[in-house]
This record gives C-alpha cells, sequence and structure tokens, in this order.
C-alpha cells in the first residue's frame, strides 16, 4: 500500500531479558494491514496471503495467492483458533458481550482477540480488535485500531461487530451449527 508503514520489534536484540516482554506483545509495533494479514493467517491454517483492496463488497470474485508460513505447529494454531472463538463466543470471553448481547447473538460465529496497545501516554491506549468469521469457514479477516480507544473490546468490539453485520447482513448460517468451537 503507498505510505503504509511498517511494524517492527522493539525486543530484536534476542536478550533474555526481552523474553517476558515479547511473550506479552509489549514493544511489538504493527499496521492495521500487518494485523489484517495476520488474521487471516489464523483463520487460513497458517498461509499469508496478499491483501487487496476494494471499493464495495458485493459478488466480487478475488483470487488470493497463499503463502505457507514455515514452522506452524497445527496443534497450537488449532488452539489460538479456539481461544479466539471463545474471546467471541464463550460468556468469559472479552467480546462476548458485543456479538451476543448487544442487539443480539449473531448467526456468522465470529473469532476474534480484543487488544489494549500500551502507547506510553497515560489514558491513551490504543483498542485492537482482530478476528475473522465464520470460525468454522472464514470467509473476511478484519483488524481495528482505533488510537486512543481504551480497552480493546469497548470501542473497537462494536466497530467490528457493525463491519462483520454489514458483511452477513442475510447471512444463513445456523448459530447453533457453528457455536461449538470445533472445526
Amino acid at each position: 500500500m503507498p505510505e503504509e508503514e511498517t511494524g517492527y520489534l522493539n525486543g530484536s536484540s534476542l536478550q533474555l531479558t526481552d523474553l517476558p516482554y515479547t511473550a506479552i506483545g509489549q514493544n511489538e509495533v504493527y499496521t492495521p494491514l500487518e494485523l489484517a494479514v495476520y488474521a487471516a493467517a489464523l483463520a487460513n491454517g497458517g498461509y499469508r496471503i496478499t491483501p487487496h483492496v476494494v471499493q464495495q463488497v458485493g459478488e466480487l470474485k478475488l483470487h488470493f495467492k497463499r503463502y505457507p508460513i514455515a514452522g506452524i505447529d497445527q496443534a497450537a494454531l488449532r488452539e489460538v483458533q479456539r481461544g479466539m472463538w471463545m474471546a467471541c463466543n464463550d460468556p468469559m470471553g472479552t467480546a462476548y458481550s458485543t456479538f451476543h448481547w448487544a442487539h443480539g447473538g449473531v448467526a456468522y460465529a465470529p473469532a476474534g482477540k480484543t487488544g489494549t496497545a500500551e502507547t506510553g501516554i497515560k489514558g491513551f491506549d490504543n483498542a485492537v480488535f482482530i478476528g475473522y468469521a465464520p470460525f468454522k469457514h472464514p470467509r473476511i479477516a478484519i483488524a481495528i485500531v482505533v488510537p486512543g480507544g481504551g480497552h480493546g473490546a469497548d470501542s473497537t468490539g462494536p466497530i467490528a461487530r457493525g463491519m462483520l453485520d454489514r458483511f452477513f447482513p442475510h447471512h444463513a448460517y445456523a448459530l447453533s451449527r457453528n457455536i461449538t468451537g470445533k472445526r
């Protein structure tokens, strides 16, 4: 993308002291586009795709080039996918209220992860949500970042819900068949 920045890892010195920060995602910077590509790779079993920019959603048929990401442990990937499903569909999940309490439940069974990216400026944390839907047969991956938005579920969750509701306005997926969290 023109003028798209590239993310980076501050803790890339490979020092043991960087490990705790890396484990919780500190000192990492990603663009929304990089996060969307990441969400798509989680959704499709570990393949990076080349993103496309479209003017509208409709009966558009896109063919994406897929590049396998080396070293993906499929069992670990399934656990990450299950955790993302739980974040949106389990009553203890951080995005559960977004997808199941607000305006009724959704039929497209999303998977996602809310996040709060600390900026170092008191009271100005960035809200983040990445996700995909439907869980069993993903058709869309999204990433939302709201600068100064606070906790991820507070501001980016409703935006994600609106985007997915618009993408799946009359989607025929039965909630009862997609809610199990099993692929």
